[in-house]
């Protein structure tokens, strides 16, 4: 692009910004500014009303906490006065008969507190006295009598009167209150032990005991005794229910194990079962049981953060916790809440919603007339950058036609016009632009030129037949340009697509049919005028109809162009002779995959090289047919070459030897395999041919092909193996050559040729790096057996042009 448009657009560019900072900034920021204001108070009162509201949230919490603590100190407190009177009635001997003022006092007990279970005693000698509350009314004494005669196990049933209502034994009962918990609990303690919660031996029920030891002295043997009270949890977990700690706060009071002591699940029957079952089984219920996650996540903070209160933020939503520390029994409890953030805070959103709702309206009246000046003022910049951009357009087509109308041999089809190409790339801001020419009689596009602007690079050659798009020949034919964003999906351009595009990224292509001025192209039959001579493909433009009338005017050169006759008839890579050895000069320097496949694995770029190898007569003919000299007909060669093998020399020296050596040897093998007469390693080429026979071997391709393949992945990973990238490129050919056994004994054979020559061109012109390139000679003999993709047209020295291909595997 000439430097006075690169100007002209920064020009322009500032000029924008200084009319929209002046039309659009200056109403912008007022309205900006106010709406700023508006909510910034607006922020502030929420805000401030939220915290005031947490404040008074975390006051009502502990305050609740308190609250528990002390009822949970009332609940537990009975219990241990029981227990202490207990046993100071017995030490003291205040009555003469303890069994009856023990039972006479458990049942005013049981009588006054709710909370109280059971009262019981017991002693070293595994004798038990138990008194209990029973559910339908009165009493359930339970005695345990170890002596002398035996066991006596008996169950007294009293009214409320005191009267005897049932008095049996129970021989199959074999408790013992030795090997209970509270009991083995409270000869180590010195004051009250409290048990863990656990299910009631009798009622089957969850609750704690309360026990204290009294002996009558500490020589051993002597009569030690226990008094114990038990205490229900269910009135417990009850009271928590009863709380209503915001609309959906919750608490539970559990031990520092995590072993839940009252949860407003336990009294519900479904969690009541479990808790009997995990009890029989031994187990106890945790935390874990409650289908609480917010109880839970406090439990977890306060095991890593000990006591407090904190803000939790659990699956989205904010929880306000505490875990405090209840002393009420002999082991610390943790009495937690958690209720969601909202139930307190609710009030300050809604406030806040409803000031924010009156403030919207002063800010849409501010909005409104900002709006309607910056409208006002955008319209006027739209008109007038309108005018502007069709004027730098018409500048810039002017320009880019002059420019290409002092191209000499603009309308001359026998010679090339790059820049055709390359403005309209720049004109379309596209990537890839190409030129095509309708030939052999409308059934073949042939590329004339294809400009990349990434890479600033032409090539050309390419050829797409009717056979591989129909669906783009059709709609072609009918003259009318394609512009579609993604050409996969489109069914006129999907194998366009697949067979031009796809390896290079391109997604949108816009087609432009070039109509000749006559209706006679080489070959094809007269159509009239105005008929499709060929067609303009543009890949990924940027500019869409910005450039159409440049581009009317480009197809109008193009059809001038297109006018003489096609003549693409393409030369046999096979007729290449013996004296041309020149490297083929490719058009095309990048392949076009028309695989249905994935590209092959081995297309990398080459950086390295395996080690050159000495000249070595791989296999000669010991053993073998008699190779005398003669002209073969049909012989398939192969030509494997290493590139820059002099880099390689700069390794170490013996592990390159290692690796030339592996793979001679390996190349041996695969001449075995398949059956090989010819093999030789000179500097860093392999040559390798197959029907070397006076009459022709219809097997002799296929086995060459199939070592061809094997001898790729060979390489591939013993250079993978010795960290080395693949640099190593395959040529095939198939036709006639020369042979004979050549020097003093013991006598080389050698075979030379046209084929061997060509094959040797595959290898050298091969673009990707692990590659197999084959002539049209050995495609035509092999692809009822094999896959390959064409690689195009290319020019070779003295001879025209040739087609080309990539063997990509077996059928």
């Amino acid at each position: 692009m000439p430097i006075d448009e690169i100007v002209d657009i920064s020009q322009t560019r500032m000029r924008r910004r200084r009319q929209l900072l002046a039309r659009v900034g200056v109403p912008l920021l007022g309205v900006v500014l106010v709406i700023l204001s508006i909510l910034g108070v607006t922020f502030y009162t929420y805000q401030a009303n939220r915290q005031t509201a947490l404040d008074l949230t975390h006051d009502v919490l502990n305050t609740l906490q308190a609250r528990i603590a002390h009822e949970v100190d009332n609940y537990l407190a009975p219990a241990t006065r029981a227990a202490f009177i207990a046993r100071d009635m017995v030490a003291r001997n205040a009555i003469p008969d303890g069994r009856t003022a023990m039972e006479a006092y458990a049942s005013s007990m049981l009588r006054q507190v709710p909370n109280l279970s059971g009262f019981f005693i017991g002693n070293s000698n595994g004798d038990f006295m138990m008194v209990r509350r029973d559910p339908q009314g009165g009493t359930d004494t339970k005695y345990i009598l170890n002596s002398a005669a035996g066991r006596r196990v008996a169950s007294v049933h009293l009214d409320d009167a005191g009267h005897v209502i049932d008095d049996k034994v129970m021989p199959g009962d074999n408790f013992d209150p030795r090997l209970r918990d509270w009991y083995q609990g409270a000869l180590h303690t010195s004051s009250v032990y409290w048990s863990q919660p656990y299910i009631f031996y009798t009622t089957r029920t969850p609750g704690i005991t309360a026990a204290i030891h009294y002996g009558e002295s500490s020589a051993p043997g002597s009569l030690q005794r226990v008094f114990g009270v038990d205490i229900t949890l269910a009135e417990l977990s009850r009271f928590l229910t009863s709380l209503h700690i915001g609309q959906s706060g919750r608490a539970a009071i559990v031990g520092r194990d995590g072993q839940i002591i009252a949860a407003p699940e336990m009294l519900q029957p479904a969690h009541a079962t479990a808790k009997v079952a995990a009890a029989k089984a031994g187990d106890s219920a945790t935390i874990g049981a409650l289908d609480d996650p917010a109880l839970q996540a406090a439990y977890d903070r306060f095991r890593v953060q000990s006591y407090g209160n904190r803000t939790l933020t659990i699956h989205g939503r904010r929880y306000v916790t505490i875990a405090a520390r209840l002393p009420a029994a002999g082991e610390d409890w943790v009495l937690l809440i958690a209720a969601p953030e909202r139930d307190f805070t609710r009030f300050a959103e809604t406030n806040g919603r409803r000031h924010l709702l009156l403030s919207l309206i002063t800010i849409a009246l501010a909005s409104l007339l900002g709006v309607m000046l910056i409208r006002q003022n955008r319209r006027g910049d739209r008109l007038a950058r309108r005018l502007r951009r069709q004027q730098e357009i018409g500048d810039n087509e002017g320009r880019a036609l002059s420019a290409l109308a002092v191209q000499p041999g603009l309308f001359d089809p026998g010679q090339s016009l790059p820049a055709l190409s390359e403005t309209l790339a720049e004109m379309n801001a596209a990537q890839r632009v190409s030129v095509w020419r309708l030939a052999g009689d409308g059934l073949i596009l042939h590329c004339e030129d294809l400009f990349d602007r990434n890479q600033a690079s032409h090539s050309g050659g390419l050829e797409l037949s009717r056979s591989e798009a129909p669906g783009f020949f059709d709609s072609l034919a009918g003259g009318e340009p394609i512009a579609v964003a993604d050409a996969r999906r489109d069914p006129r351009t999907a194998d366009v697509h697949r067979l031009l595009m796809r390896s290079f990224g391109s997604r949108a292509l816009a087609v432009l049919p070039v109509r000749g001025a006559t209706g006679a192209r080489g070959g094809e039959a007269a159509s009239g005028a105005g008929a499709v001579a060929g067609a303009l493909l543009l890949e990924d433009p940027e500019a869409g109809d910005q450039a159409r009338n440049f581009n009317a005017a480009v197809t109008g050169i193009a059809a001038i162009r297109m006018r003489r006759p096609e003549q693409d008839a393409p030369r046999r890579a096979a007729d290449l002779t013996g004296e041309q050895e020149d490297t083929i000069e490719a058009a095309d320097t990048q392949d076009v995959d028309h695989r249905n496949g994935t590209p092959d694995a081995a297309s990398r770029t080459p950086e390295h090289a395996p080690g050159r190898f000495s000249p070595v007569l791989a296999l000669d003919d010991d053993g073998r047919r008699d190779l005398a000299a003669n002209v073969y007909p049909q012989v398939a060669a192969m030509v494997l070459r290493f590139d820059d093998a002099v880099v390689i020399n700069t390794r170490d020296a013996e592990a390159m030897s290692s690796i030339a050596d592996e793979i001679a040897r390996a190349m041996q093998e695969l001449a075995t395999k398949f059956d090989l007469p010819y093999m030789k390693l000179t500097g860093h080429h392999l040559v390798a041919a197959a029907g070397c026979t006076d009459t022709p071997d219809p097997t002799a391709a296929i086995r060459l092909a199939d070592a061809a393949l094997a001898a790729r992945e060979t390489c591939l990973t013993l250079l993978a193996r010795s960290d080395l990238d693949p640099v190593f490129r395959i040529g095939m050919d198939f036709g006639q050559a020369l042979g004979s056994a050549l020097g003093q004994e013991p006598r080389l054979f050698n075979l030379w040729g046209d084929v061997i020559h060509t094959a040797e061109l595959m290898a050298q012109s091969a673009v990707e790096s692990g590659s197999i390139q084959v002539s049209e000679g050995a495609y035509e003999a092999l692809n009822r057996q094999f896959l390959f993709r064409p690689r195009g047209m290319f020019y070779v020295p003295r001879v025209g042009t040739a087609r080309t291909f990539i063997l990509a595997g077996r059928r």
